[in-house]
């Protein structure tokens, strides 16, 4: 069952490094109903300015933080929903909101990109030295370190301004 719920959708090219780099995506925040997601699919197809970038096969839910974990059926319903659809579907969510994602086995599909976004203040100002750990606290098998300078001047580094690119997507 759809649940209203404030939700807003912009449609740019995807900038991030990513299976689906270059291509036409509906970036969607906030709980997504697939009422609205499949308007604003239609919406896209339509717009002009777009014409020669379709076709649109990226959904990207989860923008802003906006996957709580909560209403978890609700999220995989719609997700799985546009993945029977055809559609390449991202879903970002904070490591804390993993648990949630692993118990719908939406992972499984080879068109599901769970993107874990991790936010830290002043990286690049702790030095030279300095390294991201990575622990997957389901197992004891141990960790992943990643210094930070080696991300400096990385492919995998999207600056803000490439996220300013996208256009509100409107009925």
């Amino acid at each position: 069952m759809d649940v209203e719920v404030h939700c807003d959708a912009r449609v740019g090219i995807e900038s991030e490094q990513s299976a689906l780099q270059g291509a036409l995506t509906l970036y969607v925040r906030g709980k997504p109903s697939k009422m609205w997601v499949t308007r604003w699919c239609n919406a896209v197809e339509k717009m002009p300015r777009l014409q020669d970038l379709l076709p649109l096969r990226h959904l990207h839910f989860g923008v802003g933080s906006s996957f709580d974990g909560t209403d978890i059926e609700q999220w995989e319903n719609v997700l799985r929903y546009f993945l029977r659809e055809r559609y390449w579907i991202t879903l970002e969510l904070h490591p804390r909101r993993i648990p949630a994602l692993v118990q719908t086995h939406l992972c499984s599909n080879a068109h599901f990109i769970p993107l874990v976004s991790v936010s830290t203040p002043c990286l690049k100002q702790l030095g030279p030295n300095a390294a991201l750990r990575v622990a997957d606290l389901s197992s004891d098998q141990g960790t992943w370190r990643y210094p930070v300078s080696l991300l400096n001047g990385s492919t995998a580094f999207t600056a803000w301004t490439q996220y300013e690119t996208t256009l509100p997507v409107e009925e």
